[in-house]
């Protein structure tokens, strides 16, 4: 995370400030004074901070991802997963590691105890406060990730899906390990190039399937040949 007091209120933002903050400067000796073989990864590259926070890719092995669809509010709608997904192949050009957490929503555990339902974010409402883990719903949003992923996978790319990171609730929130999709067991082959878009949809084509996403309405297709 790189926001910092010492960098509020400055419209426009200094170039130089969030790399010059004493909270950056001390992640950055970390980095530059930790062992040779020691792995530097941080939640360094986010969408809806200037610049994106390239400035780390610098003195890091990688970065993970979360939060990729959460807009700050002065971007054209669906820009942040695109934006995200930019970044991220942008990192894994430079043969950094890529963790990509692939839920488009993070539900956590506080809104179990919103007194009504209205109160829960309108993509949490059948997330939260329910009696059993909505399984199909986790499915569909697995197969959405998954999809996202493939647009931006490469040699040193991982995803990891949960809903939300919070563990003080229900196991399934954030441990995902038995979720099972036909795709995870199917070979993909090498990518054949990197992914095209076309309006709202992007696709990408691999050796032995083709992907597409649609951003706006959350269609993913498999096509396997």
């Amino acid at each position: 995370n790189t926001l910092s007091p010492e960098c509020d209120n400055q419209i426009p933002l200094k170039k130089s400030c969030l790399e010059t903050t004493d909270k950056s400067m001390m992640i950055k000796r970390a980095a530059v004074e930790s062992p040779d073989d020691a792995l530097i990864i941080g939640n360094y590259l986010r969408q809806y901070y200037d610049r994106g926070n390239r400035f780390r890719m610098a003195y890091s092995d990688g970065s993970y991802f979360e939060n990729q669809h959460h807009s700050p509010g002065n971007q054209p709608e669906h820009e942040a997963i695109i934006v995200s997904m930019q970044l991220a192949r942008e990192a894994a050009w430079k043969k950094k590691i890529v963790l990509w957490t692939g839920s488009r929503r993070n539900c956590g555990c506080g809104w179990n105890h919103a007194k009504k339902r209205s109160d829960i974010p309108l993509e949490c409402r059948l997330f939260n406060k329910v009696v059993e883990a909505p399984t199909e719903l986790l499915r569909q949003d697995l197969n959405i990730a998954l999809g996202e992923f493939l647009m931006i996978v490469e040699e040193f790319s991982y995803i990891n899906f949960a809903i939300s990171p919070d563990a003080n609730c229900e196991r399934w929130r954030w441990d995902a390990h038995a979720m099972e999709l036909d795709e995870f067991h199917r070979p993909l082959g090498p990518p054949k190039g990197p992914p095209l878009k076309s309006g709202h949809w992007f696709s990408r084509h691999f050796e032995h399937v083709s992907v597409k996403v649609n951003i706006a309405t959350e269609e993913t297709q498999f096509i396997w040949n």
